[in-house]
C-alpha cells in the first residue's frame, strides 16, 4: 500500500509546487487532474500545463517527475455524464485512459457524477453512466488501464 495525493489538493497546503509539497508530507505519489483541454499541472511550476496529447509535452512531464522524485500512480477526471456533451466527455476519458497507460500508470480516476439525477431519478442516473463507463471500458480494454 502508497499514500497519494491528488495534486491540486497539494497547493492547497499552501506549497509553492507540487514537488515541495510531496517532499514536506513525505510521499511521492500524486494523482495528476486531466483538465477537459487535456492538460495537466506541472509538478514544479503550478502555472505551467503540459498537454498529455503531446508526444513532447508527456515526455517534458515524466522528465520532471522523475527528476524529482515524483511518481504519477493514475490520473483524475471530473467527469459528469449528467452534461449534455456526454459523447465528447467519452472521449475525453478513452484517450486519457490510453494516455495513462502509454505512461505506465495503472489507474484513472473517474467521478460517479450524473447531474440532474434528482429529477432522472437514481435508476436511469445508474444507467445512463454504466452505459458511458461500458462505452470507455470497450474502447480501452487492452489497455490494463483501470477506471475507479
Amino acid at each position: 500500500m502508497f499514500v497519494s495525493i491528488r495534486d491540486d489538493l497539494v497547493l492547497h497546503g499552501g506549497f509553492s509546487s507540487v514537488v515541495e509539497g510531496l517532499k514536506f508530507l513525505g510521499i511521492d505519489a500524486v494523482e495528476v487532474q486531466v483538465r477537459r483541454d487535456f492538460s495537466v499541472m506541472s509538478p514544479l511550476n503550478p502555472s505551467q500545463r503540459f498537454n498529455v496529447r503531446s508526444d513532447n509535452d508527456l515526455s517534458v512531464l515524466e522528465q520532471e517527475a522523475s527528476q524529482n522524485g515524483v511518481r504519477i500512480c493514475a490520473l483524475l477526471l471530473g467527469n459528469d455524464f449528467g452534461r449534455d456533451d456526454s459523447k465528447e466527455q467519452v472521449e475525453w476519458m478513452v484517450k486519457t485512459t490510453k494516455v495513462a497507460h502509454q505512461l505506465g500508470i495503472s489507474a484513472v480516476r473517474v467521478d460517479a457524477i450524473v447531474s440532474g439525477w434528482e429529477a432522472m431519478g437514481v435508476d436511469k442516473a445508474i444507467k445512463l453512466f454504466a452505459e458511458h463507463i461500458k462505452r470507455v471500458l470497450d474502447e480501452t480494454e487492452n489497455t490494463d488501464v483501470h477506471l475507479g
